[in-house]
């Protein structure tokens, strides 16, 4: 999990363009997720022309990089910068817990699907590229699955947040939207 990049670079006008939300968007949390995989192979020769295909070892790594963007309308450490902060940052929050109950179940399941990886027939040294694809193909099909799997209950959380009264909590905080945002 690496920490939270903050980004100020377009208006609430822009992020409303950019993600068509119902009224304006005054700041976004999200960021990329997923996995990064290696996986080693071990050719063992069986006889003068026939191998014997193994995986030595897969190294995954699931990660995830927050972003938060707060519309450039509002000055840092102003009442809206800091509202709007507070919830995005909440956001962040979901993720980070999510990651982290997530981690000890994701290696779980990729040891689960490591175990299924079809039987290799012994085979000669040309095809062990196709071999190998189909590995990779069973390791990849398995773990996306997964992966769909936690964003759809990340994406669930982050629902549960952007309600009405929260909206309404964020714009009561502060006095200035309309001058900040007429700015825009």
């Amino acid at each position: 999990m690496k920490p939270t990049q903050y980004v100020r670079d377009v208006s609430a006008r822009d992020l409303t363009d950019i993600h068509e939300g119902a009224g304006i968007t005054l700041g976004h949390a999200g960021g990329r997720s997923g996995i990064r995989m290696s996986v080693e192979y071990e050719a063992v020769q069986l006889r003068a022309s026939l191998y014997c295909l193994q995986i030595k070892k897969i190294k995954a790594q699931f990660y995830a990089e927050p972003t938060i963007h707060i519309a450039n309308n509002f000055k840092r450490g102003s009442c809206e910068y800091n509202s709007v902060l507070k919830h995005e940052q909440q956001h962040v929050k979901i993720l980070r817990r999510a990651h982290k109950s997530y981690i000890s179940k994701y290696r779980t399941h990729l040891r689960k699907i490591a175990k299924k990886i079809p039987y290799f027939p012994p085979m000669e040294i040309t095809e062990m590229q196709e071999y190998k694809a189909i590995a990779a193909r069973h390791i990849d099909n398995g773990m996306s699955e997964y992966m769909a799997h936690i964003r759809d209950y990340v994406a669930e959380r982050q629902k549960e947040l952007d309600t009405p009264e929260e909206y309404r909590r964020v714009n009561e905080r502060c006095r200035r939207w309309d001058k900040k945002l007429k700015d825009n």
